[in-house]
């Protein structure tokens, strides 16, 4: 992760930061539920 933020922001990724982490993994839950959901709507 030290790699990506030499290349992008320097400040982009803190292990320290819980509010990151827990942004993170807020998106891929809600990636994940919406996945689920569109492939519902093809079902009969």
């Amino acid at each position: 992760m030290e790699q990506w933020n030499g290349l992008f922001n320097p400040n982009l990724y803190d292990p320290h930061y819980i509010q990151a982490k827990r942004g993170m993994a807020l998106d891929f839950v809600a990636g994940g539920i919406i996945l689920d959901l569109g492939s519902a709507q093809l079902l009969e």
